[in-house]
Protein backbone atom coordinates (compact mmCIF):
# COMPACT_ATOMS: atom_id res chain seq x y z
CA UNK A 1 0.00 0.00 0.00
CA UNK A 2 3.20 2.42 0.42
CA UNK A 3 3.64 1.91 -3.34
CA UNK A 4 0.43 2.29 -4.36
CA UNK A 5 0.33 5.65 -2.42
CA UNK A 6 3.57 6.77 -3.51
CA UNK A 7 2.91 6.57 -7.15
CA UNK A 8 -0.60 8.43 -6.98
CA UNK A 9 -3.34 6.21 -5.95
CA UNK A 10 -3.21 5.04 -9.80
CA UNK A 11 -4.13 1.56 -10.37
CA UNK A 12 -3.04 1.53 -14.35
CA UNK A 13 -1.00 -1.03 -16.08
CA UNK A 14 1.97 0.66 -15.93
CA UNK A 15 1.92 1.56 -12.33
CA UNK A 16 1.03 -2.32 -11.24
CA UNK A 17 3.97 -3.12 -13.66
CA UNK A 18 6.21 -0.73 -11.35
CA UNK A 19 5.14 -2.00 -7.77
CA UNK A 20 5.48 -5.40 -9.40
CA UNK A 21 8.90 -5.11 -10.61
CA UNK A 22 10.11 -3.34 -7.25
CA UNK A 23 8.44 -6.44 -5.10
CA UNK A 24 9.54 -9.35 -7.46
CA UNK A 25 5.78 -10.26 -7.88
CA UNK A 26 3.38 -11.04 -10.32
CA UNK A 27 0.89 -7.98 -11.55
CA UNK A 28 -2.47 -10.25 -10.78
CA UNK A 29 -1.16 -10.59 -6.94
CA UNK A 30 -0.39 -6.94 -6.88
CA UNK A 31 -4.03 -6.52 -8.16
CA UNK A 32 -5.34 -8.31 -5.54
CA UNK A 33 -3.72 -7.15 -3.36
CA UNK A 34 -3.85 -3.69 -3.77
CA UNK A 35 -7.50 -4.13 -4.29
CA UNK A 36 -7.35 -6.25 -0.35
CA UNK A 37 -6.10 -2.87 0.72
CA UNK A 38 -8.50 -0.50 -0.65
CA UNK A 39 -11.03 -2.78 0.89
CA UNK A 40 -9.76 -2.53 4.35
CA UNK A 41 -9.54 1.19 4.31
CA UNK A 42 -12.93 2.31 3.36
CA UNK A 43 -14.37 3.04 6.57
CA UNK A 44 -18.31 2.62 7.53
CA UNK A 45 -20.36 4.03 9.68
CA UNK A 46 -20.33 2.40 13.15
CA UNK A 47 -23.68 4.06 14.00
CA UNK A 48 -27.01 3.18 13.33
CA UNK A 49 -29.12 6.38 13.59
CA UNK A 50 -32.61 6.31 13.65
CA UNK A 51 -35.89 8.67 14.80
CA UNK A 52 -38.53 7.78 18.01
CA UNK A 53 -41.56 8.02 18.38
CA UNK A 54 -41.29 11.68 18.94
CA UNK A 55 -39.12 12.39 15.46
CA UNK A 56 -35.78 13.11 17.47
CA UNK A 57 -32.70 11.53 16.17
CA UNK A 58 -30.42 9.61 17.88
CA UNK A 59 -27.52 7.82 17.22
CA UNK A 60 -26.94 4.13 18.62
CA UNK A 61 -22.99 2.30 18.13
CA UNK A 62 -23.67 -0.66 15.99
CA UNK A 63 -20.56 -2.83 17.12
CA UNK A 64 -19.60 -1.64 21.15
CA UNK A 65 -16.61 -3.39 21.90
CA UNK A 66 -15.70 -3.01 25.55
CA UNK A 67 -13.06 -5.41 25.68
CA UNK A 68 -10.38 -3.65 23.56
CA UNK A 69 -7.90 -4.71 25.39
CA UNK A 70 -7.41 -8.25 25.00
CA UNK A 71 -4.02 -9.00 26.92
CA UNK A 72 -5.00 -7.28 30.13
CA UNK A 73 -8.48 -10.01 29.55
CA UNK A 74 -6.61 -12.85 28.51
CA UNK A 75 -3.69 -12.67 32.09
CA UNK A 76 -7.00 -11.47 33.87
CA UNK A 77 -8.45 -15.02 33.03
CA UNK A 78 -5.21 -17.10 33.33
CA UNK A 79 -4.94 -15.24 36.84
CA UNK A 80 -8.51 -16.35 37.82
CA UNK A 81 -8.13 -19.87 36.83
CA UNK A 82 -4.92 -20.19 38.05
CA UNK A 83 -6.36 -18.87 41.72
CA UNK A 84 -9.13 -21.33 41.37
CA UNK A 85 -7.30 -24.14 40.86
CA UNK A 86 -5.23 -23.27 44.15
CA UNK A 87 -8.92 -22.99 45.78
CA UNK A 88 -9.55 -26.64 44.70
CA UNK A 89 -6.42 -27.98 45.75
CA UNK A 90 -7.31 -27.20 49.56
CA UNK A 91 -9.60 -29.92 51.25
CA UNK A 92 -13.22 -28.96 52.08
CA UNK A 93 -13.32 -27.71 55.15
CA UNK A 94 -10.42 -25.02 54.17
CA UNK A 95 -12.80 -24.55 51.01
CA UNK A 96 -15.81 -23.72 52.76
CA UNK A 97 -14.34 -21.70 55.39
CA UNK A 98 -12.43 -19.23 53.21
CA UNK A 99 -15.33 -19.01 50.74
CA UNK A 100 -17.36 -18.02 53.97
CA UNK A 101 -15.37 -15.46 55.09
CA UNK A 102 -15.00 -14.10 51.76
CA UNK A 103 -18.30 -14.40 50.79
CA UNK A 104 -18.89 -15.92 46.83
CA UNK A 105 -19.99 -19.77 46.63
CA UNK A 106 -17.53 -22.61 47.00
CA UNK A 107 -19.27 -24.65 43.85
CA UNK A 108 -19.81 -21.88 40.96
CA UNK A 109 -17.34 -18.93 42.52
CA UNK A 110 -20.98 -16.60 42.21
CA UNK A 111 -20.78 -13.31 44.71
CA UNK A 112 -23.95 -12.72 43.75
CA UNK A 113 -27.31 -14.79 44.22
CA UNK A 114 -31.03 -13.76 43.04
CA UNK A 115 -33.50 -13.80 46.26
CA UNK A 116 -36.55 -15.05 44.93
CA UNK A 117 -38.36 -14.01 48.21
CA UNK A 118 -37.59 -10.79 47.67
CA UNK A 119 -38.82 -9.13 44.46
CA UNK A 120 -38.40 -5.99 42.89
CA UNK A 121 -41.14 -3.54 41.21
CA UNK A 122 -41.75 -5.87 38.20
CA UNK A 123 -42.09 -9.19 40.01
CA UNK A 124 -38.26 -10.47 39.53
CA UNK A 125 -35.86 -11.17 42.39
CA UNK A 126 -33.55 -9.20 43.47
CA UNK A 127 -29.75 -9.74 43.06
CA UNK A 128 -28.07 -9.70 46.21
CA UNK A 129 -23.93 -10.09 47.05
CA UNK A 130 -23.44 -13.42 48.98
CA UNK A 131 -23.04 -12.18 52.92
CA UNK A 132 -19.33 -12.14 53.84
CA UNK A 133 -19.16 -14.31 57.57
CA UNK A 134 -17.41 -13.32 60.48
CA UNK A 135 -15.18 -15.74 62.21
CA UNK A 136 -17.06 -16.20 65.04
CA UNK A 137 -20.05 -17.63 62.66
CA UNK A 138 -17.99 -19.88 60.48
CA UNK A 139 -16.63 -21.42 64.29
CA UNK A 140 -20.28 -21.80 65.06
CA UNK A 141 -20.86 -23.43 61.97
CA UNK A 142 -18.18 -26.12 62.17
CA UNK A 143 -18.19 -26.51 65.09
CA UNK A 144 -14.55 -24.88 66.65
CA UNK A 145 -14.10 -23.83 70.05
CA UNK A 146 -13.51 -20.43 68.94
CA UNK A 147 -13.59 -17.69 66.32
CA UNK A 148 -9.27 -17.88 66.45
CA UNK A 149 -9.35 -21.42 65.58
CA UNK A 150 -11.38 -20.68 62.23
CA UNK A 151 -9.10 -17.66 61.62
CA UNK A 152 -6.29 -19.55 62.15
CA UNK A 153 -7.58 -22.36 59.84
CA UNK A 154 -8.76 -19.56 57.38
CA UNK A 155 -5.19 -18.19 56.88
CA UNK A 156 -3.32 -21.56 56.73
CA UNK A 157 -5.67 -22.01 54.02
CA UNK A 158 -4.74 -18.45 52.20
CA UNK A 159 -0.98 -19.33 52.71
CA UNK A 160 -1.43 -23.12 50.85
CA UNK A 161 -3.24 -21.30 48.11
CA UNK A 162 0.01 -18.93 47.62
CA UNK A 163 2.54 -22.08 47.62
CA UNK A 164 0.62 -23.52 44.94
CA UNK A 165 0.19 -20.61 42.79
CA UNK A 166 4.17 -20.07 43.17
CA UNK A 167 4.46 -23.75 42.23
CA UNK A 168 2.24 -23.19 39.32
Amino acid sequence: MRLYREYGHRTDDATIQRISAELQEKPELIKELIAAGIRNTQFIDFYRQYADEDSEESREEIAADGTSETEKLFFKMERAEKVMEAFESLNYRERRMVSAHLGFCMECYATHYYDKDDLDEDGNPKRKPVPKEAFIDIALDHGLASPDTADKTYRRALAKMKQKLKDL
